[in-house]
């Protein structure tokens, strides 16, 4: 009986008998908002203390606005047949923190019920925007077995040179290619991996429903089918034998002759699992090891609720440090934060990280900022980082801003799978005049980025990579944290050593000879 156990794991049954995927989605749109559409929204940061609370926090999306609440009760009660595809219209999908209890919350009320016998625990929301998704929120929309989808709906209009045309305010004039007004009823394809309004083909949408996603979208989550693959690995280990192909072997993109950014070098050093010898460019599925891991205090919980899911109770030993921070939760130090952050900062001292409050009871006023924090204790160029908090942005390494879900797998794995991002290269020139701020030099960049590719940010969902080598410490972290706001996916300022002197040096940290 052992042995017929250990022969079903290596075959990853758990994952073959499964039932399949509809090959026709059937939803009905529901219009959340006209523009970017913050995570605020569907989890206020008012109601953060109730994050780990899904019944209660589900109270609070659209911001308790009741009457959009009942509006959504009422179009699902209209097409009870169908799941409601939530829609940021001529926006962006998600934009903010508060990435995962907002998902939660869209699941809540929009997805599927994920056991009979677990209340309140939905997965598999729809969700799309005319400029797609967050990148942060896109994974964790995966992490629950859902699906992000870039509309593109509306388009901007170019003249005969290809510039883009503006209105009276400035504003690009966008053209309506097919109308997704609130009750719309689609199909989402999942064979062709196509949209459609009944026999009218919409958009491709394959970059929704790659093989890696469809995997998620069957197991009902990213969770099981990377713990799936540890239990396949281990189980031919045990076995003696090669692992069977089953999942969806990871997409790997070499360019003969081409060179590698900042993020491909990063990536390819610590990538595991992948063809040996193999170098790696943007597009690759990779799995890495990650050096450095922050939990943020108002999704901590939900953290710990993911690792005590997993079964996971102490720190996977390849992490080379990992920090609780206390930060957004000490300038509001109310009743809910004295009954939540205690048990939190135990847990998660017990677990084997680095808390910023005294674990043991005593609770003094903290300034802890975990972006700083995080910072402080990454040493190398080579690091990769993740931080449950959007602005996880650091002066060395590449650090990536995740959710409460992504980050529980990293501190019980050490590892996290994402595809090699794109990147776009700032180049800096001349030197600053003396009234100015580096502040000045950050929103130029921005200035001249918009006004180069005609108010397209070519930011949104790439790494922003700096290699003038000379940006001090605090530089390079205040550009870093600022690409955050213009939605990149992370960004790299890469320095020189002399420049690396400089600011230990400035930080008091330089040892003495």
């Amino acid at each position: 009986m052992r042995k017929e156990l250990i022969e079903s794991y290596a075959k990853a049954e758990f994952f073959t008998q499964l039932p399949e995927i509809e090959e026709e989605i059937n939803v009905v749109t529901f219009i959340a908002g006209v523009g970017d559409i913050s995570t605020d929204l569907l989890s206020p940061g008012g109601d953060a203390h109730s994050r780990s609370d899904r019944e209660l926090h589900g109270q609070c999306i659209f911001e308790h606005n009741k009457e959009m609440q009942k509006e959504l009760t009422a179009l699902k009660a209209k097409h009870p047949d169908k799941r409601v595809m939530l829609i940021a219209e001529k926006g962006t999908m998600g934009v903010g923190s508060s990435r995962m209890s907002g998902v939660n919350n869209v699941a809540l009320w929009t997805g599927v019920e994920s056991s009979p016998y677990v209340p309140f625990i939905n997965i598999a929301p729809v969700i799309a925007g005319t400029n797609g998704i967050s990148p942060i929120f896109l994974t964790t929309v995966g992490v629950t077995g859902g699906i992000g989808i870039d509309l593109q709906n509306w388009v901007k209009q170019k003249d005969a040179d290809g510039n883009t045309i503006v209105d009276a305010d400035g504003e690009p004039v966008l053209k309506q290619e097919y109308s997704v007004e609130t009750g719309t009823v689609l199909t989402i394809n999942t064979k062709t991996k196509k949209l459609y309004n009944g026999d009218k083909e919409l958009k491709d949408i394959s970059a929704a429903l790659t093989p890696q996603k469809m995997e998620f979208i069957k197991a009902g989550g990213s969770y099981a089918v990377v713990f799936g693959k540890k239990l396949q690995t281990v189980a031919c280990k045990i076995l003696g034998i090669n692992v069977p192909q089953v999942y969806a072997p990871s997409k790997e993109i070499t360019v003969e002759g081409q060179g590698l950014t900042a993020v491909e070098k990063i990536f390819n050093k610590n990538a595991v699992g992948n063809t040996p010898g193999k170098t790696l460019h943007a597009g690759s599925d990779v799995r890495v090891e990650v050096n450095i891991v922050g939990s943020q205090d108002t999704t901590g919980l939900m953290t710990s609720q993911e690792l005590e899911n997993m079964a996971a109770t102490v720190i996977s030993p390849i992490v080379d440090g990992a920090y609780q921070s206390g930060c957004h939760t000490a300038s509001v130090w109310d009743d809910k934060s004295k009954a939540n952050i205690p048990r939190l900062m135990k847990f998660m001292n017990d677990f084997g990280l680095i808390t910023a409050r005294d674990p043991k009871g005593v609770y003094p006023a903290m300034t802890d900022v975990i972006h700083k924090v995080l910072n402080d204790i990454t040493v190398s160029d080579w690091d990769i980082i993740i931080g449950g908090d959007s602005h996880t942005r650091m002066s060395k390494g590449v650090a990536f801003g995740a959710d409460s879900g992504t980050v529980a797998l990293a501190l019980a794995t050490g590892e996290a799978t994402m595809p090699i991002p794109q990147s776009v290269k700032v180049t800096f020139k001349g030197t600053m005049r003396s009234f100015m701020d580096f502040r000045d030099v950050v929103h130029a960049t921005q200035q001249q980025m918009l006004k180069q590719f005609g108010g397209e940010n070519v930011f949104q969902g790439r790494v922003i990579e700096v290699h003038i080598g000379t940006l001090t410490s605090d530089q390079a972290f205040t550009f870093t944290d600022w690409t955050a706001e213009m939605k990149a996916k992370a960004s790299i300022c890469i320095s020189e050593d002399a420049t690396l002197i400089e600011s230990l040096e400035i930080a008091g940290l330089a040892s003495r000879s």
